[in-house]
């Protein structure tokens, strides 16, 4: 199975100098905004004081490493503890999308404006429902930090641990990209991703390693994955308008004209309703490559195939071979199948996950609500963290 979470992981650590250009504060300490004007909402309450002194400060790293070094607990999730090294991995997904949701509704005038290049953004002039940025961004922060926080009960709750040798391996991993980057560029990177210590990097590369654990562990247990099966997808039901069928394609190509190639079509069609086996002859004269790797046969429904071959199929009992189909391909010889609803096509848009997806993406369904639905305490040391 894919280890998701890592892979994510190292992906971002690689791609956050080109996601996250800049967003440094102005360094205005204080500054009054008397005018309503000047303050910006999100949410459906403004602030009780909108003439309120704000700071705009710049993010303090050595504030944020000292608190991650001391496993300073700013939040609880269902009696969990969450530390500053927990929450603070989350800032920058979780600015850029309060970034991206103020100005998608306040677009500035100027379109050439770059949101992520903006050093005199001043983050304390957005509210949302009488919550600064910055705490919205801090609380968020904790929303989000709470999934991990239930995987991890759950791992806890089901005996499910890393063994030593899948430790040493993300260790190993970390060591690599270091000397790959260079020590102090790793350490830049890891910043700029909300990651200050190589301590938070190890509990984040434990925590996702663990999360992947836990996705195989129910995956390969039925008693397990039944506590999740109600949050599986639900899939189309085409079931009443499947249709089976193999073929025998004669393109055009290979012919000085279509007359050629309908006497050669119709010399094989005799042999196929002679009794010759139809695979054998596919295999021999067919010229739609796609038979090679649908052995038994194409299932599809309404919209899938071009309009002849569809209506040819329909008109057909089960076993019967068709008459010669000329379509925009070529020429078919069709022979109709029982469907494989498990390997269907679908019209664009409308495919069926894999099972083992729906199961994936059910898991991930059932933990967000169980952090959706968490008890979610924040302490005061959490507001202590600056995020601006």
């Amino acid at each position: 199975m894919k280890k998701f979470f890592k892979l994510t992981m190292v992906i971002a650590i690689v791609a956050t100098m080109a996601v996250l250009l800049a967003s440094c504060a102005n360094n205005a300490d204080n500054a009054d905004y008397a005018d309503e004007e000047d303050l910006y909402f999100i949410g459906e309450n403004e602030p009780t004081n909108p003439n309120r002194t704000t700071t705009v400060t710049t993010i303090d790293h050595t504030v944020i490493e000292q608190m991650i070094t001391d496993n300073v607990v700013v939040a609880t999730v269902n009696g969990r503890e969450l530390t500053a090294g927990d929450v603070s991995f989350q800032f920058v997904n979780v600015k850029s999308a309060l970034q991206f949701e103020y100005f998608m509704m306040f677009p500035p005038e100027d379109d050439s404006f770059n949101l992520f290049a903006a050093p005199e953004f001043d983050y304390s002039r957005i509210f949302r429902d009488d919550k600064t940025f910055g705490q919205v961004v801090l609380e968020e922060s904790v929303r989000y930090a709470a999934n991990f926080s239930i995987f991890k009960e759950f791992a806890e709750q089901n005996n499910i641990y890393l063994t030593d040798a899948e430790i040493d391996d993300f260790q190993n991993e970390i060591v690599s990209m270091a000397e790959f980057h260079g020590e102090d560029t790793f350490d830049d990177l890891l910043r700029m991703d909300g990651i200050y210590t190589r301590q938070q990097l190890y509990t984040l590369f434990h925590t996702f390693t663990l999360i992947d654990k836990v996705i195989e562990a129910i995956l390969d247990n039925e008693e397990l994955f039944a506590q999740f099966e109600q949050y599986m997808p639900e899939a189309p039901d085409f079931s009443d308008d499947m249709l089976g069928a193999k073929h025998i394609l004669i393109t055009l190509a290979d012919f000085d004209d279509e007359a050629a190639a309908e006497a050669f079509a119709t010399e094989i069609l005799q042999r196929a309703q002679a009794g010759e086996d139809f695979d054998s002859l596919i295999a021999t004269y067919g010229q739609d490559p796609g038979m090679l790797w649908n052995p038994d046969g194409y299932t599809f429904v309404s919209g899938v195939m071009v309009p002849e071959f569809e209506q040819a199929t329909r008109d057909l009992e089960m076993g019967e071979i068709s008459g010669l189909v000329p379509t925009t391909h070529g020429i078919h010889i069709i022979l109709r199948t029982e469907p494989d609803p498990d390997n269907a096509l679908l019209p664009m848009g409308m495919q069926i996950p894999p099972l083992e997806q729906r199961m994936v993406m059910a898991i991930f369904a059932a933990f967000e609500y169980r952090a959706d639905n968490a008890e979610i305490v924040f302490l005061p040391e959490l507001f202590e963290l600056p995020v601006m």
